[in-house]
């Protein structure tokens, strides 16, 4: 069996498995694209935590929601571009606001936020150890900041080959 590991992120993963560039997606979010022959199993949520660098000015102000509330709106916001071409891109998370500056993975987001330049989420499980050592603060705010959305392992009904029906299995086992 042969992999090759590519990123994909929001709308770009489905269209890459609809135009025939990966045979299986991980981690898609949700909604599932209708009609377009695609076999999608759920999988576990990931938790998305606000964050910031330990030095970026929103840090010192973690546990004051109300404070933080009315100041996110004047930070930069660390977003994830969709790899999209071809269909709709889609925004997910923090992107109100005048200031963004884009990445094209999740490791560039965790290394600007990482770096103070900005604030976003982050899923937990990338990021526990920064916040564990404190080079990463969760902010709290008096809003709803975690994200617990669909996702999905999925790949096209007519690909019926061994290696992709056994790595199927194997995936859906592991969640």
């Amino acid at each position: 069996m042969e992999i090759d590991i590519q990123e994909c992120v929001l709308s770009g993963g489905w269209e890459a498995l609809e135009m025939d560039i990966i045979d299986l997606l991980v981690g898609a979010p949700a909604p599932v694209p209708l009609q377009k022959g695609f076999r999608a199993l759920p999988i576990p949520p990931a938790e998305m935590v606000l964050v910031a660098a330990a030095s970026h000015p929103l840090a010192r102000l973690a546990h004051e929601p109300h404070t933080i509330a009315e100041q996110l709106p004047h930070y930069r916001r660390i977003v994830t571009h969709d790899t999209a071409k071809h269909n709709v891109m889609r925004a997910a998370g923090l992107i109100t606001g005048k200031q963004v500056l884009y990445v094209q993975t999740m490791e560039q987001k965790i290394q600007a936020q990482l770096a103070g330049l900005g604030v976003g989420h982050l899923p937990r499980k990338f990021i526990q150890m920064y916040l564990e050592s404190g080079a990463l603060v969760k902010l709290t705010t008096e809003a709803r900041t975690t994200e617990n959305l669909e996702y999905y392992i999925a790949w096209k009904i007519s690909n019926k080959g061994k290696a992709l029906k056994r790595l199927t299995q194997l995936l859906n086992a592991t969640f």
